[in-house]
């Protein structure tokens, strides 16, 4: 990792990629949202992890130019896949990115991104 850009523009497409696949899953299984079932816990977990992963990209991502000079190493990143029940007994999967200092002693940051 390299200044405050933590995730690069192919994790950027990727991530991307993941958020419209769930999107996509959540206007199936809601008929475009016209048949929204507050009782359904897997659907508002999804969408509540949705919702979460997006607000900390939109906090993360980098605004710079394209040929702005690079910054300097400073930190690590992690990435674990898993799949796990929800509160409600849900099945999902998941992957949970950590943002670690230079040293790799502290996280500077972590977030979930839904998998289908």
């Amino acid at each position: 990792m390299f200044g405050r850009n933590y995730i690069n523009n192919d994790e950027k497409m990727a991530i991307a990629m993941s958020m419209m696949k769930v999107n996509e899953q959540v206007m199936f299984r809601t008929d475009g949202l016209q048949n929204l079932d507050f009782e359904d816990n897997a659907v508002s977990e999804l969408v509540g992890r949705q919702m979460s992963a997006m607000s900390a990209l939109r906090s993360m991502v980098g605004f710079e130019t394209p040929d702005a000079p690079r910054k300097p190493f400073s930190g690590w990143k992690v990435k674990i896949e898993y799949e796990a029940l929800s509160e409600s007994g849900s099945p999902y999967r998941s992957e949970y990115w950590f943002i670690l200092d230079r040293d790799a002693q502290c996280v500077v940051n972590s977030f979930e991104i839904p998998l289908l």
